[in-house]
């Protein structure tokens, strides 16, 4: 995180969302606290997603300051970090960059009533994640829910046409 002048400071998540071997809630707070005071706040990110729970932690910090966070994905925003991708005013893609959205998974063990339970909150999850791709995208949550079935891939042009994402950054000739 940098506070590139008193009005634009630039947050980034370049790993994937965990506490443990990535970018985690407790760390980004403190993080994030340290620029909130600027009037636009920018999220590059390049993750391929992680923990549902430290990723909805994340978005809940971003989405407070909604009116004046920008995120760009600048190479990919996947499973949790699509959510995350989403809790600003406006995604932007760059060049070459992917958003994937899929149905959350988990691993667990126990007898058949722990895998039925654990069945029942990854569909809960499910639907919170529709929830937030039903509002940007504009689709139906029938079509979305077929689209996480199949785990499904967006390439910038891909992700602007389905309503993700509002542009695609252009850089010029590299």
């Amino acid at each position: 995180m940098e506070q590139k002048s008193p009005d634009l400071a630039e947050i980034e998540i370049f790993d994937s969302i965990d506490n443990f071997w990535g970018t985690g809630p407790t760390d980004f707070k403190v993080k994030l606290d340290a620029v909130k005071g600027a009037s636009t706040i920018k999220l590059l990110l390049n993750s391929p997603g992680g923990s549902v729970f430290d990723g909805m932690a994340i978005a809940s910090m971003l989405a407070v300051h909604r009116a004046k966070l920008d995120v760009e994905i600048i190479g990919i925003g996947a499973s949790i970090a699509s959510i995350i991708a989403l809790a600003g005013r406006k995604l932007t893609m760059a060049k070459g960059a992917y958003f994937m959205i899929h149905n959350p998974l988990t691993f667990t063990a126990g007898d058949a009533a722990d895998l039925r339970k654990t069945a029942d909150i990854l569909d809960k999850m499910k639907g919170d994640f529709i929830d937030v791709y039903e509002t940007k995208s504009k689709m139906s949550r029938e079509t979305i829910s077929g689209l996480m079935d199949d785990e499904t891939w967006y390439s910038d042009k891909e992700a602007v046409a389905a309503g993700f994402a509002d542009d695609i950054s252009d850089y010029g000739k590299v």
